[in-house]
């Protein structure tokens, strides 16, 4: 399985709407949850696990400039199974992933 780095966003994406959306699902009553269900909503709107770390990343760095250590803390366990630092049954992948060919039987 290859490793997973931040990436930047997509051309054109906001990053204030996904700071926001971040932010939201921290407010939640499981933000891990909620953070993790936020990924997934990244995966379906088109982005790979790169980019959606690298949306986490912003985030983490946002929380610890303002001292949100539990807030943190929450968004870096959903940044552990993205990159596979997880039990390998939880790791956070898009189904399939952009750069494996569809079945071509």
């Amino acid at each position: 399985m290859a490793e997973v780095e931040p990436k930047p966003l997509p051309q054109g994406a906001d990053i204030d709407a996904l700071r926001a959306r971040v932010d939201t699902a921290l407010r939640a009553e499981d933000p891990v949850v909620a953070l993790i269900a936020l990924v997934r909503e990244l995966f379906a709107d088109g982005y790979d696990e790169g980019p959606a770390l690298g949306a986490l990343e912003d985030s983490r760095a946002r929380l610890r400039q303002q001292d949100r250590e539990t807030d943190e803390d929450r968004v870096m366990d959903v940044m552990d199974v993205l990159t596979g630092w997880c039990p390998p049954d939880a790791i956070l992948r898009r189904d399939p992933p952009l750069d494996t060919p569809s079945d071509r039987s």
